[in-house]
């Protein structure tokens, strides 16, 4: 068990520095264009009233770019569950593995050992 939970933290700690990467390298560069073309958005307005036609075309500005910024958080999180998913059902294909080769004898402590090693080993290829 102390090598799956080193395996686990191995995982955690890489998921985290990809999510991370993913953060500096991408996602606040597009929030930090997002933010800007809304600010953007009140560039253009008529420096003596704001007409009705003027505020909708505010608020259309607006909308579009968060529907963009809400596009890609949607797809970082969509991203993240199918990886999650993914290393789920290989880790569950690793254990049918496992107790088809070695069964559930928890009489033979050899065995267990094998079946532990066995999914381990398995696991670090998922």
């Amino acid at each position: 068990e102390d090598e799956a939970n080193k395996l686990q933290n191995k995982l955690q700690n890489s998921v985290d520095d990809m999510l991370q990467r993913v953060d500096r390298d991408r996602i606040i560069p597009r929030q930090k264009k997002a933010y800007l073309r809304m600010a953007d958005c009140f560039g253009s307005l008529p420096t003596s009233s704001t007409s009705q036609k003027s505020r909708n075309e505010i608020d259309s500005c607006l909308q579009k770019e968060s529907q963009v910024m809400q596009f890609i958080m949607n797809t970082v999180q969509r991203e993240m569950g199918e990886f999650q998913n993914k290393i789920q059902r290989c880790s569950m294909i690793c254990k049918d593995d496992a107790d088809a080769r070695y069964g559930y004898n928890s009489n033979n402590s050899t065995g267990i050992k094998e079946a532990e090693r066995f999914i381990h080993n398995c696991n670090t290829k998922c």
